[in-house]
This record gives structure tokens, sequence and C-alpha cells, in this order.
């Protein structure tokens, strides 16, 4: 369960990403790490 918790979390930074939503807000909405997203 927690696999696909994480999974969809990075999912959804991705689409934000490409939405150039700013990092920050992304981190803060998703939990990931600004290092994480910046990897997608």
């Amino acid at each position: 369960m927690k696999n696909g918790i994480e999974q969809n979390k990075i999912e959804m930074a991705k689409k934000m990403k490409l939405k150039n939503i700013p990092l920050q807000d992304i981190s803060e909405i998703t939990g990931l790490t600004k290092k994480e997203i910046e990897n997608l």
C-alpha cells in the first residue's frame, strides 16, 4: 500500500512540474523533497 501511495505522489509531482508549479509548492503538497522533485 505504501508503495502505491508513494507512486501516486510522484505522478502528481510530475504533472505539477509540467504545469510550472513552483517546486516549493509541489514539495508542500506531496511531501516529496525538492531534490526528489528535481530528479523527476
